[in-house]
């Protein structure tokens, strides 16, 4: 069944997010619907448990849902984790047709024979992006429907993943009871919500900094140039708080997003005393600046670390937009400071952009992927050949569910 509205599911390590969206006014997003629920089913943007994130989905669904009595039959979903690769591939054919004219069909047989060539027998394709198309050894052609030659070669870029995370996703959403529309680059999703054309168009490293994992994707001339997925998060951050301050985890996490400075010279208030409740129970304080002891080296590591494949890359001289971080922890006090700091070019905190409705809760980088995903879902709704991957494997879930909700409401 084939909802009027997309449902897109983005699964996170910490959290799992929801939204419900259609077409608004100017092409924008119009959001109706909003879900946010904790998550312990995945580390580092892959499924460990599956019981877990079987249940994450039904509710934050659910929580979706109901404000406006919905019922979501399918999902667009993001796929995440440092098993996602990029890769620039190329498929050549003859023109066979009499008077050589290059067709839809050999565009799609040369963009076949690229992906057939890209990956290895244990890795599934996310994502196509054909780059270039090249006729009779023309270059640089983006249309090549109607020109006439003797050889197309077509220039991709391919997103691909090991098939057994991929499979795991879907098996939850099957089992949760929803059909699955498709399945998308969790990096390219977010990116494509907060970025503009223009900066793709000069050239940006984009950073997608997460709970588990930090995406990374490169663009230049428009393009896609590399992808790439680091198992290092705002979790490490964390996990470094408690130890260094002996707190339990949801402390440190408390601490880290109420109090946490990515760069101790912006530490104004030494004097500020903030109490904490260590692992053992007891009350003892901490002050700003000792926070930022042990948040600036943890985070300055990270962006050394993605700053090693923008430099392996050859890109970093034809950065010309600079640096965009957005995800969870771009929310850290000092981040655009410290990421200047360390990548020597402008850095901005990317938003969601294009969207209406729930405007104070959906503008926020966490709902980023999110905000991508639907507008993915929604351009793949719009195109006639979108064939969804599976339908929805347990209807009489939905059944009761809506059962369950009218009963409810009616008591």
């Amino acid at each position: 069944m084939k909802d009027d509205f997309v449902t897109a599911l983005d699964l996170g390590t910490n959290k799992t997010c929801v939204l419900l969206g259609r077409k608004g006014e100017k092409n924008k997003c119009e959001i109706i619907g909003v879900g946010c629920v904790p998550i312990s089913g995945l580390k580092k943007g892959v499924v460990i448990d599956l019981k877990k994130t079987i249940t994450a989905i039904g509710t934050v669904v659910e929580q979706a849902e109901k404000p406006r009595n919905l019922i979501a039959h399918s999902l667009f979903a993001n796929i995440g984790g440092s098993h996602i690769k990029g890769a620039n591939c190329q498929g050549v054919v003859e023109i066979s047709n009499k008077n050589q004219e290059i067709l839809k069909e050999d565009i799609k047989n040369s963009i076949r024979v690229a992906r057939a060539s890209g990956v290895s027998a244990d890795r599934g394709i996310i994502t196509t992006i054909p780059q270039e198309y090249i006729v009779d050894a023309e270059k640089e052609i983006k249309e090549p429907e109607g020109m006439v030659g003797q050889k197309l070669e077509t220039k991709v870029f391919l997103v691909s993943g090991k098939k057994n995370p991929i499979q795991n996703v879907e098996t939850c959403i099957g089992d949760a009871g929803f059909g699955l529309e498709d399945i998308y680059s969790g990096a390219l999703a977010s990116s494509e919500a907060v970025l503009t054309q223009a900066e793709k168009e000069i050239g940006v490293f984009f950073l997608d900094i997460g709970a588990g994992t930090t995406d990374i994707i490169i663009y230049c001339n428009g393009m896609v140039k590399e992808i790439n997925v680091l198992p290092v998060g705002g979790d490490h951050i964390t996990n470094d708080l408690a130890i260094g301050l002996r707190a339990p985890i949801s402390e440190s996490e408390r601490l880290k997003k109420d109090y946490g400075c990515c760069l101790e010279s912006l530490i104004t208030d030494h004097k500020l005393e903030i109490p904490i409740r260590d692992s053992m129970g007891r009350s003892s304080k901490t002050g700003l600046t000792s926070l930022a002891e042990i948040i600036e080296p943890r985070m300055e590591e990270i962006f050394l670390l993605t700053k090693r494949t923008l430099d392996r890359s050859g890109c970093s001289s034809v950065i010309g937009a600079g640096v965009v971080i957005t995800g969870g922890t771009s929310l850290l006090k000092g981040i655009e400071e410290l990421g200047e700091k360390i990548f020597k070019m402008p850095v901005r905190i990317g938003k969601p952009r294009n969207v209406i409705g729930f405007e104070k809760n959906i503008y926020n980088p966490i709902f980023s992927t999110a905000v991508g995903l639907l507008q993915y879902g929604l351009k793949r709704r719009e195109e006639t050949e979108h064939v969804p991957r599976f339908s929805q494997n347990n209807p009489l879930v939905r059944f009761y569910k809506k059962a369950r909700r009218t009963f409810n409401d009616f008591f």
